[in-house]
């Protein structure tokens, strides 16, 4: 009785929902990330930061895949 009471069309789509919400928030996460300059960065960074912003640098870095560990 307890699998009748289980609709497992929707059990899959919620699912997929899910997964494809926590995706899209995983890549606009790094994407944020990466465009953040480093807290408490020193004036240097900072403007280096900003240079790289105006030219459309951060956007290459941010679409890149994942650095492996250093």
């Amino acid at each position: 009785m307890a699998g009748q009471s289980v609709h497992r069309g929707r059990v899959k789509a919620v699912a997929g929902v899910w997964w494809g919400g926590w995706l899209g928030s995983y890549c606009i996460g790094r994407v944020v990330n990466a465009l953040e300059p480093a807290v408490g960065g020193t004036a240097e960074e900072l403007l280096s930061y900003f240079d790289r912003a105006v030219t459309g640098e951060l956007v290459g870095r941010a679409s890149s895949p994942c650095p492996g560990p250093a």
